[in-house]
């Protein structure tokens, strides 16, 4: 069963299909959403990050070289202790990278878990509310709460909570919620506003979201989407250039995502022939 929606700057559904008043767990499709606390204090700014840095914060990354490269540079700018990671020590995800790390004694390392980037700017946001990363996780620590606060401005829903599994909150709000949510960032990154930068650098540096063969990846060289995918075959997007939202979500892979997307795309043409080649490909060869 593939579910989804899209909707207008107003939460009016412009298409659904299947069950699309369900709610979704929304996982790393809420990072971008999540960044948006830190943009507004102009962190960022105050630790002079590069586009590449800002990108790879709301990325589930794979752990190839220029992921790594970049970590090692938001470590050092920020002074962030790996130890200070909550997350488990893990292998890079990348087929390319893990071969690599095979090669090279295959050590796993907090750094390598696709949400460190993610977690690294949670832990900026909770040292500049208290003074120091502990406790950056809970769902009771300033830092939660403020993006908590976020992610119900932005989706107009109070969401359901539970543990991810990176040992963060993540939020179950209907895929109407979520796509709201997507046409509201993409509509403020057009008008100048803080999420502005945080979309330049997805545009700019799109293998960074994720990497090589994702699908966020590819909508992101799209100069007019805005996307991100979560571990349960949730894709939300925003259409800057209809200024639309879109969430699609699928019990059975994410072919059915694809599929729905460029059956979407044939009735309001989100995606080019271009993007929907791709996908198809990632789709037939990585996943």
């Amino acid at each position: 069963m593939t579910d989804y929606i899209v909707v207008d700057g107003w939460r009016t559904p412009v298409l659904s299909g299947g069950r699309s008043e369900r709610i979704a767990w929304m996982h790393s499709a809420a990072k971008p959403l999540q960044l948006l606390p830190l943009l507004d204090r102009g962190l960022d700014q105050a630790y002079a990050l590069s586009p590449e840095e800002l990108a790879l914060l709301s990325s589930s990354h794979l752990g190839q070289p220029q992921h790594m490269e970049a970590l090692r540079s938001l470590s050092a700018k920020t002074r962030l202790r790996e130890s200070e990671l909550v997350l488990p020590p893990t292998a890079p995800e990348g087929r390319i990278s893990y071969q690599d790390w095979l090669l090279h004694g295959g050590r796993k390392r907090r750094l390598y878990h696709p949400c460190s980037g993610n977690h690294m700017a949670i832990m900026l946001l909770q040292r500049e509310l208290t003074g120091g990363t502990a406790g950056y996780e809970r769902m009771s620590s300033p830092a939660q709460q403020e993006i908590l606060g976020y992610i119900q401005d932005y989706t107009g829903e109070t969401p359901m909570l539970k543990l991810d599994h990176c040992g963060i909150p993540t939020y179950g709000i209907s895929l109407g919620g979520i796509a709201s949510a997507y046409q509201r960032l993409g509509k403020e990154a057009i008008s100048g506003g803080t999420a502005t930068r945080l979309v330049s650098a997805l545009h700019a540096n799109p293998v960074m979201v994720e990497g090589d063969g994702c699908i966020s990846t590819v909508l992101c060289a799209d100069s007019g989407l805005v996307a991100k995918t979560g571990v349960n075959h949730l894709l939300a997007l925003s259409d800057q250039r209809r200024e639309l939202g879109v969430a699609i979500i699928s019990d059975r892979g994410w072919g059915d995502v694809v599929e729905a997307l460029c059956r979407i795309s044939v009735q309001i043409s989100i995606i080019n022939e271009e993007s929907e080649y791709q996908l198809k490909q990632i789709v037939r060869f990585y996943l």
